[in-house]
């Protein structure tokens, strides 16, 4: 095949079917988060294992920030904010009670507790993405991040009647099972460690 040709291609006639933007904006979260899951899975060989964090960190992390957006845009809202908490604040008190529901590994934690963690996990896109320009020790509580993804997503989903496709939805119903938190070494390298909570 020569560079700059494609085979022919059939488009999807949606007709009546076409997805909303708040529906668009939920199917790309849910391709960023099956993409967070399978980098974050170890990849195993003798004496030890890899795992590409700060992929799989910017990825939850936009991940997370576009099912809050996919929420507010069906309320007619949009923000440019990549700010969990400040997204999260914004809506219905309703839905931030269903999301703290659908936690699995921080469910029961208080409400002024649960704040506290997305402030904690706020920034995580933005510092994630560009992690070498940061000082060396910057950490994120990885278990929060990725159970507050999956609560979201399982909010979003369940309030909406929206599904993910049945190859993806193992991944994303995928919540921690375990505290952890990310280190940035400062030079590349990253350190995965598992914390008491």
């Amino acid at each position: 095949m020569i560079l700059g040709s494609f085979p022919k291609v059939t488009l999807i006639d949606y007709a009546n079917d076409k997805p909303t933007r708040a529906q668009s904006i939920f199917h790309t979260a849910t391709s960023f988060h099956f993409s967070a899951a399978r980098t974050s899975e170890r990849i195993t060989f003798e004496g030890g294992y890899l795992s590409p964090l700060a992929p799989s960190i910017a990825n939850y992390a936009i991940a997370t920030e576009l099912y809050v957006k996919s929420m507010l845009q069906v309320r007619g809202l949009s923000m440019k904010s990549h700010s969990l908490n400040v997204l999260f604040l914004r809506l219905d008190r309703g839905v931030q009670s269903k999301t703290r529901e659908n936690l699995t590994l921080f469910k029961g934690v208080s409400e002024s507790d649960f704040i506290k963690a997305i402030q904690e996990i706020s920034s995580a896109f933005v510092d994630w993405r560009y992690i070498h320009e940061l000082a060396p020790g910057k950490r994120i509580y990885t278990s929060a991040l990725i159970d507050f993804c999956v609560a979201l997503y399982r909010t979003a989903a369940d309030a909406n009647q929206w599904e993910a496709s049945h190859h993806m939805r193992p991944f994303l119903e995928r919540a921690p099972s375990e505290y952890e938190v990310a280190e940035c070494w400062g030079d590349g390298r990253f350190t995965r460690v598992r914390v008491q909570p």
